[in-house]
């Protein structure tokens, strides 16, 4: 009788000391996840882009922040070929189509109108326009520009985050496919190549976690957990603080780089190909980013910007000896500083309406040729 007591009185401590336990973790975690919350909200984290990059109705702080929230939702679907892209949206600033393209001021029809001057443009996030309205993107405020020349002008802006040269060279075969054919299609690239330095889609880790059960239960629902987050932080802080890496880079940046630029002019060279079976005319634009001709704190770019700053640098050399081609364009030379930029990448609407204004000089010629 004696050992079933002490027994139970174990068993009773036990229970008491799993139940603390449990209370403990959750109540940390609540904790942790309300600071994550106050952090994390736009209106304290994103006052300082809206000082001087906006021009949205009297520079609103309320729709501001509202259009940022727009712009970074988790807003990605599954498609074939090129592995995922926006989800088709209807909110107050950014508005996708079902058929995967952002809208922009009047835009066109589609399918496309063969009467029109059909342009289509594609590129990652900073050509979507993240962080502008759909009237502040690239694509849009071209549309406004060549208009003024050519009233039959309809662009279309294919831009989507995370995408570089390979998905969207597959993304123009498959509208090619659909009988959608444009006359002029323009990629604005150079950063998301450098970003996908791997020549793998963005997502594909994370697809790879649902063939895994551990990995997809930790990826989506330990790994998301406040104290797991705070722990994670914490290392990666304890890491710099002791002058050690927290992530290991794989690959060298001199052997890499040249490796990323030939995955981007192989696949320029292939749509040139594609595009003259298909008599559309392409243009590349190889975009500004805030490391090249810039007044940005170098200190600010570090891991795959190392493969970045290398790899612009040799596409300069390539410029220069005139190897792109006479369908390049290239536009780091665009004085830029802080104000040109929402985030550490992205283009605020003034540098967004300057990068168009210069894609729109460079297609006035060829589009002239063009006849009403």
């Amino acid at each position: 009788m004696k050992l079933l007591i002490n027994i139970t009185k174990k068993l009773i401590s036990l229970w008491n000391i799993l139940g603390i336990t449990i209370i403990l973790f959750v109540f940390v975690n609540i904790i942790l996840w309300l600071f994550i919350i106050v952090t994390d909200n736009p209106s304290n984290n994103d006052k300082k882009l809206t000082a001087t990059s906006y021009t949205i109705d009297g520079k609103n702080d309320h729709k501001i922040n509202l259009l940022l929230r727009e712009s970074w939702d988790d807003q990605f679907i599954y498609q074939p070929f090129t592995q995922f892209k926006e989800t088709p949206l209807n909110n107050l600033y950014s508005n996708v189509s079902h058929y995967g393209f952002r809208s922009i001021k009047n835009q066109g029809p589609w399918p496309i109108n063969p009467s029109n001057i059909n342009i289509f443009v594609f590129g990652g996030s900073t050509t979507f326009g993240y962080g502008v309205t759909n009237y502040q993107s690239i694509p849009s405020l071209l549309q406004e520009k060549l208009k003024t020349k050519k009233d039959r002008v309809a662009v279309y802006n294919f831009g989507r985050s995370y995408y570089y040269s390979t998905q969207e060279r597959i993304l123009y075969e498959s509208l090619l496919n659909s009988k959608n054919i444009p006359d002029i299609v323009i990629f604005i690239d150079g950063l998301n190549d450098f970003f996908n330095y791997q020549n793998i889609p963005a997502m594909t880790e994370k697809l790879n976690y649902h063939n895994n059960t551990f990995n997809y239960i930790y990826e989506e629902n330990i790994n998301k957990l406040p104290i797991i987050r705070a722990y994670n932080s914490a290392s990666i802080r304890l890491a710099k603080a002791i002058g050690k890496s927290p992530i290991k880079e794989e690959m060298n940046v001199d052997t890499q780089t040249p490796k990323i630029l030939n995955t981007y002019l192989n696949n320029k060279r292939i749509i040139n190909a594609i595009s003259k079976e298909y008599n559309v005319k392409p243009f590349f634009i190889w975009q500004p980013v805030p490391f090249f001709n810039s007044n940005r704190n170098p200190d600010e770019f570090n891991g795959w910007f190392s493969y970045a700053k290398k790899g612009y640098s040799l596409m300069d050399e390539k410029r220069l000896n005139n190897e792109l081609g006479d369908n390049f364009l290239w536009l780091p030379e665009l004085d830029s500083n802080e104000d040109s930029y929402i985030d550490l990448v992205h283009y605020s609407p003034n540098f967004s309406a300057r990068i168009a204004s210069s894609i729109s000089t460079y297609l006035l010629p060829y589009l002239n040729k063009i006849g009403d």
